[in-house]
């Protein structure tokens, strides 16, 4: 195998491995997320699932997967355009659409003592589909690890045969 084959490969199961460490991290983050009730940790797991979801098909090497490994034309492609729209709409950004809002105002005036309350409305991942996500989560972990182990395959062979 040519010396540029070898390397691209062992970038891509570099990237598949770290890929596969991100879906466990989203699906933990999903999990705990289930029976999660203070608003403002929910809100950090819902980021946590988005942005470790997607990291593995942004950015750059050695992290970034190749294209062919985005779920499209499967059924498992809903979950991957939903889960960028919300990381690039909702978690990454604060956009006009992310359904966050924010609001202020005055609790308690006493003479030159203003208490203000604030409060933070937004959108939250339907919990109900938490469970499909983590299944997501874990089949894309089990292929990214598979892929690597192929990788490793045509790169190092099987090893030493065990009697």
């Amino acid at each position: 195998m040519h010396e540029r084959e070898r390397n691209r490969l062992a970038k891509t199961q570099t990237a598949l491995l770290l890929a596969a460490s991100d879906m466990d991290q989203a699906a933990a983050a999903a999990r705990v997320l289930q029976t999660e009730k203070d608003g403002v940790l929910a809100r950090a797991l819902e980021t946590a699932i988005a942005v470790s979801y997607m990291r593995p098909f942004t950015g750059e090497a050695p992290g970034r997967l190749p294209d062919a490994y985005v779920p499209t034309g499967s059924p498992d492609a809903g979950y991957d355009s939903d889960l960028k729209a919300l990381r690039d709409k909702t978690y990454a950004h604060t956009d006009k659409a992310s359904g966050r809002k924010t609001s202020l105002k005055i609790a308690v005036r006493e003479g030159d003592v203003v208490n203000v309350e604030w409060s933070e409305e937004w959108v939250p991942l339907p919990r109900e589909a938490l469970p499909s996500l983590i299944e997501f989560f874990e089949r894309q972990r089990d292929r990214f690890r598979s892929e690597a182990a192929s990788i490793h395959v045509q790169l190092h062979g099987l090893g030493p045969q065990q009697a």
